[in-house]
């Protein structure tokens, strides 16, 4: 069986993490994978050497242009530049049509479509008109955030795209039920018979954990961390607001890492923020770090996920359930599937650093009763193993 994995991302996150364990997990090692993708995808730039190490996967990178492509070609494009790229957005679909249609094998079984946001990357779309004029035999599109309404400018030409994602694809697959609502309230969209499917995303439950210290950070203090995308709507400045309400006695004995991209902006921010409360030794902005995800959560003593609006999914809190490392978090989106208050995890309100603060706090004072929270937590994350995942894929899409 020929299986072809389309994907547009610009960024790196959760996306490709998932794509990597599906393909190291896939049941039938026999199948041809074949990972098309645009050129400039830094998550398959972080994942490629991975992927290049199965045996039955192969790699290949083809233009595709976008609205936020075209945009980086210019340092700090004004009105009249955005405007003009929102105009051009027909001609983007256009060539990424024949992108794709020139590079997608005719012989392929199996297409999966994976894209973040819906409606996201457009060219995730465009894909299965190709796919049909093809005959491809399965065609499935993978969501894994939320998705938006559509745009007044482009309203009847996203209406348009929309109608046709429903005709062709035979799955729409998202990774929560929160995603899935997502989709057909904002997209005003009827599903077929069975073409709406639940996936949870999985995590690779480690046997042994081995800490290796890759945060150089002082053994007096414990290391609290934020693991994604830094951006404000990830609550990343409630934790800086929750640090200033604490006493500094209670303070000295946290360390906060901010891990994951950030831009120029969002740094000059946190430093600014740092700077006026005098809590810059209290925080690091350590980055984008090489490590696996199993190494980065393990390394923690407490992983917070602060998120304000909705989460796809929560893949650093599984991550970190299976990894042994007590979760302070939100319930926004998929995480009220799986998070329990006081069974396997700390569960608070979004956007409350009253909140965090007390529970830091607790976190210092009271670590043996967040320990008791580890065994829920484990059990937790074995339902979402990786070979779930992957063998809930294979059955979905192979009828097998």
């Amino acid at each position: 069986m020929n299986i072809c994995v389309y994907w547009e991302q610009a960024s790196w996150g959760g996306v490709d993490s998932y794509l990597r364990t599906l393909l190291y997990h896939w049941p039938n090692q026999n199948h041809e994978i074949l990972v098309l993708s645009n050129k400039g995808n830094k998550g398959l730039e972080r994942i490629q050497k991975d992927l290049e190490s199965i045996p039955n996967v192969r790699i290949k990178k083809i233009s595709i242009w976008s609205q936020a492509q075209f945009l980086e070609n210019f340092d700090s494009p004004g009105f009249v530049i955005r405007l003009f790229a929102y105009a051009l957005f027909p001609f983007f679909l256009l060539q990424n049509f024949f992108s794709i249609l020139f590079t997608l094998p005719k012989q392929t079984d199996v297409l999966i479509s994976q894209n973040g946001a819906y409606p996201g990357g457009w060219s995730c779309l465009v894909v299965f008109l190709v796919a049909k004029m093809k005959r491809i035999k399965m065609k499935a599109l993978v969501i894994h955030h939320s998705s938006t309404a559509r745009r007044i400018g482009w309203y009847m030409l996203e209406y348009l795209l929309d109608r046709m994602v429903v005709a062709f694809a035979d799955k729409i697959i998202t990774v929560s039920k929160a995603s899935l609502d997502s989709f057909t309230h904002f997209r005003k969209i009827k599903l077929k018979n069975r073409q709406g499917n639940l996936v949870y995303n999985g995590v690779e439950i480690p046997s042994t954990n081995d800490v290796k210290n890759i945060f150089q950070v002082e053994d007096v203090k414990l290391k609290i961390g934020l693991v994604g995308r830094c951006e404000k709507r990830k609550g990343h400045f409630d934790i800086l607001e929750a640090l200033i309400l604490m006493e500094p006695s209670y303070r000295a004995k946290l360390q906060i890492l901010f891990i994951g991209h950030y831009d120029v902006e969002f740094k000059e921010q946190v430093q600014k923020f740092c700077d006026k409360h005098r809590i810059t030794n209290s925080v690091t902005l350590y980055g984008y770090s090489s490590h696996t995800s199993h190494e980065i959560v393990d390394n923690l003593d407490l992983l917070c996920c602060l998120t304000q609006d909705y989460e796809g999914f929560g893949l650093t809190v599984i991550e970190a359930m299976a990894a042994g490392t007590p979760v302070l978090t939100t319930d926004v989106g998929a995480l009220k599937e799986f998070v329990q208050n006081g069974k396997n995890c700390i569960v608070i309100p979004p956007n409350s650093p009253a909140e965090i603060s007390d529970k830091l706090k607790d976190f210092i004072d009271q670590r043996q009763k967040w320990d008791a929270l580890l065994l829920n937590a484990k059990t937790t994350a074995n339902v979402f193993s990786a070979e779930n995942m992957a063998n809930n894929y294979y059955k979905l899409l192979t009828g097998n």
